[in-house]
């Protein structure tokens, strides 16, 4: 029973699998160069007859045949049965199938000494079994019959599979034993790498490196760990890292060594590079491929490979022969670096002849989890300068005085962040009738001051569609775009390109566009929101400045009516105490000439502050800062009152925090003066929420809201209680809530209400962009 059990048990453990040990994309790469040598078509099968990888080179005959459901399941059928042969046999074998004609090879693919997978090979037409399938081509009905069921359109047709299987070449004895020789031994080859993957994962070597890798937080720390670990991985005693690296504007990009671990090599860290073809390194950059030689010296092995010259530029070792190289592939199967080895370690004797077959595709593989890290720690890397220029975009967008600056400010930020070789960056503003753009400020070596002030149609734009959708896109060929008339071709150069709209509320002011010459130069994650976020701190400085121009119009206005009417007022006053003065001799005249000469001192004063206002403003101080410190101090100044406060999340915006405590201050110093002074409650609370009041777009807010008990604010004053010198106290000026309501929307942009019910107590709301 117990044995029983055990058997049991052994046939429920998952068996190994070819994927196992390699990734799928290596074992297509090596199954393709195998097909592309010697012509032919190869799959990679599992022990039950499924492709693993991709089937490449199909004969049109066969793919006639699979075109239907029933020919496809009669080729499966005919693949199994030679998996069987082979598997019984334990080697190659070649087939003739039955129901298509042509020679099909199989030859297994082992790990340990069981099979693993199987490498197919054939649909080949030749002498061998050529009255077996002579006599297949006159029984075409059978194979008919096996379809008839299916669609009419697909059932097959007899004269095309005839003229179809006449078109295959007829290949001689001698290539077919070559294709032969060729397949069993790739498959000796992968299957002793297989084996040995195996070996390297017992002790999970590969899989502690990947782990080492996850573990580096910037990009130094993961090429140190490459080129400490990878040399213990493959028994090497030296490893370089190289990157590609995007120079001075307009140059050629360089392959610059970033680590290495041979010491007579590491004073050129950052500073040596290759040109693209140039010595063995810059060879596997420039054709995308491995490289492994025996002899790096031996000229006959060099010429094997077009234009590969051995230029003994950087050196990995004082006296290595053997030499093995691989690329590093981008997620956009661009190449983005280099890894190299030099000699194997060995006792006693030189180097030469030291890498393998397996030591070339373990390190495939090593690299291709480098080069996703790579770009990881990238992004990373991007997202956190892209948050340090943000911040510093933000205060200084907080002191721009006009849209200049706020340009200027932009382009340079987007500069910073993205570089300047092959790029383009572009704040672009909206015409007042919607029909153009015209670009405000541009840097980058694709067009840089040139296109400043330019004018474009925004209709058949990116900048259009982004407004139309009012999102962020992004557009990886442009050429494309521009057949469907989504993108103008202010600069040709473009490839790739992606826009944010820049808007508050409902007023759209314009795009803020960045471009480069490569297609997929940029992504969704972090770039687009990278561009996004700056143009939504744009959008809300530009409304600042309109609020600003404004509020600043609407004062000098008010200051000189005011002026010009207490002036005339106070003529009128002075002629008045003079009448009183020459004509009424009591003392109780006098006194009251005097109450009326008083008067007139306080207008002349508040006169004087009309006119100064109107002539000048408050220099304000904007920045970044946290609202939560704003109400803590509310709180420490009213901690004897009856008034609390709260605050959820960090709540940081852009403004002048003295000014925003001030109008707190007033706002609460109003509410204690209509409560009850034995029940009577004031509270203030600050908060996040996405909404727009009464706009198009929304976008997230602050929120301060300070309310009270009190007998609230009659619906017949709701409209005018921000207007100067309403009030309800006959000890008040009126000024206190228009001043709030100046600070808060002609200073930042905000907006503010008064929410409370009649009898229910006040509520004024602020909100504020976040």
């Amino acid at each position: 029973m117990g044995k029983r059990s055990d058997r049991q048990n052994r046939k429920s453990r998952p068996s190994l699998t070819i994927t196992d040990l390699i990734d799928k994309p290596i074992l297509q790469a090596l199954q393709d160069r195998f097909s592309e040598k010697y012509r032919v078509p190869t799959a990679i099968l599992d022990r039950r007859g499924n492709p693993i990888t991709f089937e490449r080179r199909h004969t049109a005959y066969c793919k006639e045949i699979r075109r239907t459901i029933a020919g496809y399941n009669l080729c499966r059928s005919c693949d199994r049965k030679l998996i069987t042969l082979a598997r019984r046999s334990g080697h190659e074998q070649w087939r003739i199938c039955e129901h298509g004609g042509l020679l099909d090879f199989a030859a297994p693919l082992r790990v340990d000494n069981k099979t693993a997978a199987f490498l197919f090979t054939g649909q080949i037409r030749g002498k061998r079994g050529r009255k077996k399938t002579d006599g297949i081509l006159k029984h075409y009905a059978r194979l008919r019959a096996q379809v008839k069921k299916e669609d009419g359109e697909k059932r097959l047709s007899h004269a095309s599979l005839r003229i179809k299987f006449a078109r295959i070449r007829v290949r001689k004895e001698e290539e077919i034993d070559k294709i032969e020789a060729g397949a069993v031994e790739f498959a000796k080859d992968l299957s002793r790498t297989l084996t040995k993957l195996k070996e390297w994962q017992r002790p999970h070597a590969v899989s502690q490196f990947i782990a080492k890798m996850a573990l580096a937080i910037h990009i130094d720390g993961l090429f140190e760990t490459c080129v400490s670990q990878i040399p213990k991985l493959l028994g090497t005693k030296y490893c370089s890292i190289f990157t590609v690296v995007r120079g001075k504007k307009r140059a050629a990009p360089k392959l610059v060594l970033r680590k290495t671990n041979f010491s007579k090599a590491q004073n050129r860290e950052g500073t040596a590079a290759y040109r693209k073809g140039q010595g063995l390194t810059g060879w596997v950059w420039k054709n995308a491929r491995s490289l492994r030689l025996d002899n790096i010296k031996n000229k006959l092995e060099l010429d094997k490979y077009p234009d590969l010259k051995w230029s003994n530029t950087m050196p990995d070792s004082d006296h290595h022969r053997e030499w093995l190289g691989v690329p590093l592939f981008g997620a956009q199967g661009d190449v983005i670096g280099v890894i190299r080895v030099p000699e194997k370690k060995r006792t006693g004797r030189g180097g030469g002849g030291g890498f393998t077959f397996e030591d070339e595709v373990l390190l495939l593989t090593i690299g291709q989890h480098v080069a996703r890290q790579i770009e990881e720690l990238s992004a990373v890397e991007r997202i956190g300068l892209a948050l340090r220029a943000s911040q510093e975009c933000a205060v200084r967008l907080g002191r721009a005085a006009n849209y200049k600056s706020v340009a200027e400010i932009l382009v340079t930020t987007c500069k910073r962040i993205f570089g300047t070789d092959g790029k383009l960056h572009a704040l672009i503003m909206l015409s007042e009738d919607r029909h153009n753009f015209r670009v405000e400020a541009s840097t980058g070596s694709l067009g840089g001051k040139d296109l400043d002030k330019k004018e474009f149609p925004a209709g058949e734009s990116l900048g259009g569609l982004v407004l139309r959708k009012g999102r962020a896109l992004i557009i990886h060929d442009v050429a494309k775009a521009r057949q469907k008339k989504q993108y103008y071709p202010a600069v040709p150069a473009l490839s790739c390109a992606m826009s944010a709209p820049v808007c508050f509320g409902d007023k759209d002011y314009g795009i803020l566009s960045v471009g480069a010459d490569r297609r997929y130069e940029f992504s969704e994650e972090p770039d687009l929101h990278i561009v996004r976020d700056l143009a939504s701190i744009a959008g809300a400085t530009l409304a600042r400045l309109d609020a600003e121009r404004e509020s600043k119009a609407a004062l000098v206005k008010f200051s000189e009516e005011m002026g010009h009417t207490l002036f005339s007022r106070i003529a009128t006053l002075e002629t008045t105490i003079s009448t009183i003065r020459s004509e009424e001799k009591s003392k109780q005249a006098a006194a009251i000439a005097d109450e009326i000469e008083e008067a007139v001192e306080f207008f002349k004063r508040t006169a004087d502050v009309g006119v100064r206002l109107g002539q000048t403003r408050r220099q304000t101080n904007l920045r970044m800062f946290k609202l939560a410190d704003v109400i803590t101090n509310i709180q420490m100044l009213y901690r004897r009152a009856r008034v609390s406060c709260s605050a959820r999340g960090s709540l940081v915006t852009i403004g002048d925090p003295e000014m925003i405590e001030t109008i707190l201050v007033e706002l609460i110093e109003n509410a204690l003066r209509f409560v009850d002074k034995s029940s009577g409650r004031v509270s203030v609370r600050a908060f996040h929420k996405r909404s727009s009041p009464g706009k198009s777009h929304p976008q997230p807010w602050l929120i301060i809201e300070v309310s009270d008990n009190g007998p609230g604010v009659s619906k017949s004053q709701k409209e005018e209680i921000f207007n100067p010198y309403q009030t309800s106290d006959d000890s008040r000026t009126g000024l206190g809530l228009s001043i709030v309501k100046a600070v808060v929307v002609e200073v930042h942009g905000g907006h503010i209400e008064e929410r409370g019910r009649p009898g229910h107590g006040a509520c004024f709301r602020i909100m504020l962009p976040e």
